[in-house]
């Protein structure tokens, strides 16, 4: 058994997917009082923090390199998260941003500060996509949408573009958010009272983001097309312009948010090869 989770593949998706249930299944028979959002974010948290650690192992603290920060980083989320459902929905939001730039700051601080004047405009991209992300999670919880669809596609389509580009531990890492995504899935359908919310949302796109700007500021050139992968979030707006808000029960409302979904997805992969330097087969 421990020579089958070896393998990266079970890693990143097996050992997260069944961590999640398990837990969420332990929260479900211990306290059945237990708010289900609270539960399921805290499995999902739980889950990818496992999947990290029986990856690259426990970091050091304090962390040196921004691989080793991403643990805490993602850490922070896992502990914020259940909280939130005490806040009002500003609140949370605004605890989100700052707990993006705050970790944002870490990751920067000592030694991308080196470059400045090329950090500061991926900066700013940076900041532009978590205050996007925040937006449209809060709008999603509006009007009762599950993030469950843009949060798989967000990870699965980012740890694509980083296996073409042989960014193996972001791929690793993405791959096994999109598997806690789907066993929290599983969860919510089995719980009831459990629905769009700030503290699930919290860990669907808080590692997301943090991955992201993690590529961002170290990766290489393909880093880039995580921009365009972003695009994504917006793929309910255009089939709800398109179709119509009244038909999102329709396998063809389904099927065009898939679509549109996937859109982004094909010209971030697309993009990120285009941008891996070729290499010359005679060095």
């Amino acid at each position: 058994m421990s020579t089958i989770l070896d393998h990266p593949l079970e890693q990143s998706i097996l050992l997260p997917f069944l961590l999640v249930l398990l837990i969420n299944l332990i929260f479900a028979i211990a306290r059945k009082h237990v708010d289900p959002n609270r539960a399921i974010a805290v499995s999902m948290g739980l889950g990818i923090l496992f999947s990290y650690l029986s990856t690259f192992g426990f970091p050091p603290f304090p962390a040196r390199t921004s691989g080793q920060k991403i643990f805490y980083i993602l850490a922070a989320f896992t502990v914020i998260a259940p909280m939130t459902s005490i806040f009002r929905a500003g609140l949370a939001k605004s605890i989100f941003l700052l707990t993006g730039i705050i970790g944002l700051c870490w990751l920067l601080w000592a030694t991308a500060i080196q470059q400045l004047t090329h950090v500061i405009p991926i900066t700013v991209g940076i900041l532009l996509l978590w205050y996007v992300t925040a937006y449209e999670a809060e709008r999603l919880i509006q009007i009762r949408k599950s993030a469950v669809l843009p949060a798989i596609i967000l990870a699965t389509g980012l740890s694509a573009l980083a296996a073409t580009s042989d960014a193996l531990s972001v791929a690793q890492t993405s791959l096994s958010i999109a598997a806690c995504v789907a066993a929290s899935f599983i969860c919510t359908i089995a719980r009831n009272g459990a629905g769009p919310s700030w503290p699930i949302n919290y860990v669907y796109f808080g590692p997301l983001l943090a991955i992201s700007a993690q590529s961002l500021l170290y990766g290489g050139p393909w880093r880039y097309a995580v921009f365009a992968l972003f695009a994504s979030l917006f793929a309910e707006r255009v089939t709800s312009g398109i179709m119509g808000r009244n038909r999102s029960n329709t396998t063809a409302y389904k099927f065009m948010l898939v679509f549109f979904s996937l859109i982004p997805v094909a010209i971030s992969v697309a993009l990120g090869v285009i941008l891996v330097p070729q290499q010359d087969p005679y060095n």
